[in-house]
């Protein structure tokens, strides 16, 4: 049996670096032009890591009114900004 992407892989082969440098090109141009579409593919991803989902986090973070449920704070950034809570999120309580 003939292979369908014989010349595909021969052009491939002898044009790897012009190949793979479009393919980056292109990948960075599509990645500023739709930022939310890959913020939201990555959050559910990080959500499946923890086998959780999207859902659970929306119902979670409605639940605890956007603060963290064990010290009751917004998570901030250094910036000024907020950051997403964090699901694997630990604190060291003093115990007195």
């Amino acid at each position: 049996m003939k292979d369908k992407y014989a010349s595909q892989k021969k052009w491939y082969a002898n044009h790897k670096v012009e190949a793979d440098r479009y393919r980056a090109d292109w990948t960075r141009k599509d990645r500023l032009e739709n930022p939310d579409f890959y913020r939201a593919r990555e959050f559910a991803r990080e959500m499946k890591k923890y086998s959780t989902t999207v859902e659970w986090y929306r119902d979670k973070l409605i639940e605890q009114r956007g603060l963290c449920a064990l010290c009751e704070h917004l998570n901030h950034s250094q910036r000024g900004g907020l950051h997403r809570l964090s699901v694997d999120h630990m604190i060291t309580l003093a115990v007195i």
